[in-house]
C-alpha cells in the first residue's frame, strides 16, 4: 500500500490500481468504474478495500481500512480521549492517520505507525522521519511504533 498526504488533512492510499481518498468529510474509493463516496458509520467492502466508519465524536466518523492485510485508520478531527468501544474498533491498527496534533490518541492506539501531515511537523516536539510518501505492506512494519510526517503531495 503507498499512502500519500494531499494537504488540507486528506490523504490519499493506493493498492493495486485501486484509489482511497480520505477526506473528513467521507472517503472516496476510485478504480476502473465510476468514484464511490461513502460518508458516516457502516461496513463497506468496495473493489476489495474492507472500510469500517464509526462513531467517533458528535461530529466525526472514524474509519478504518484494509488493503492487503494492512489495517489503516483516520481519525478526522476527534481529539478526546477515545473510549473502550471506539478501542475496540482500532483493534490491530498498524497505520494511524492523525490529522491533529494529539499524540495522546497515538499512545492509546498504540500502532506500528503513525502518520502525521507536514503541518504538524514542527509543533509535536519528538522524533519523526519526513517521507514524500510511504509505502507499507505487513512485513515492513516496525514493532514499536514510529512517527512518520508525510510532505504535502
Amino acid at each position: 500500500m503507498e499512502i500519500s498526504y494531499l494537504g488540507n488533512f486528506e490523504y490519499l492510499l493506493k493498492h493495486k490500481g485501486v484509489k482511497v481518498f480520505i477526506r473528513a468529510k467521507g472517503t472516496t474509493i476510485e478504480a476502473d468504474s465510476e468514484p464511490i463516496t461513502i460518508s458516516g458509520p457502516g461496513e463497506y467492502e468496495i473493489k476489495g478495500v474492507l472500510i469500517a466508519g464509526f462513531k467517533g465524536d458528535e461530529k466525526n466518523t472514524i474509519y478504518t481500512y484494509d488493503l492487503d492485510g494492512v489495517r489503516a485508520a483516520y481519525l478526522g478531527e476527534v481529539r478526546q480521549k477515545l473510549t473502550d468501544k471506539q478501542l475496540d474498533g482500532l483493534d490491530g491498527v498498524d497505520v494511524l492517520l492523525v490529522s491533529t496534533e494529539e499524540i495522546d490518541l497515538v499512545k492509546q492506539i498504540g500502532p506500528s505507525l503513525a502518520v502525521l501531515p507536514e503541518e504538524f511537523g514542527k509543533t509535536i516536539g519528538l522524533e519523526a522521519k519526513k517521507e514524500k510518501k510511504l509505502i507499507v505492506s505487513k512485513l515492513s512494519l516496525p514493532e514499536e511504533t514510529e512517527l512518520i510526517i508525510l510532505e504535502k503531495k
